[in-house]
């Protein structure tokens, strides 16, 4: 069986709650993404990827924590970071 290949979706902002919703929102969709949360505070990124990623382990999407430099390189990027 072929694996269907992935698109990067960046959330910009996924540290948040607003980031981290839009995130799951997708994974839980079913879109066959890796999702990449990217905030200012890596700390808020990572644990928000992990909660995600612990919550939607049987879907087809996969969500981590990554850098503005791997979030330029996405095929998506949806901005949910405040002012």
């Amino acid at each position: 069986m072929a694996s269907i290949p992935k698109q990067k979706v960046a959330v910009i902002g996924g540290g948040g709650n607003v980031g981290a919703s839009t995130a799951f929102a997708l994974i839980a969709k079913g879109v066959p993404a890796e999702v990449l949360l990217v905030d200012l505070s890596d700390k808020a990124a990572l644990g928000q990827a992990l909660d995600i990623s612990d919550a939607s382990f049987t879907m087809p999407g996969t969500c981590r924590q990554a850098s503005f430099k791997e979030a330029g390189q996405a095929d998506v990027i949806i901005v949910t970071a405040g002012a």
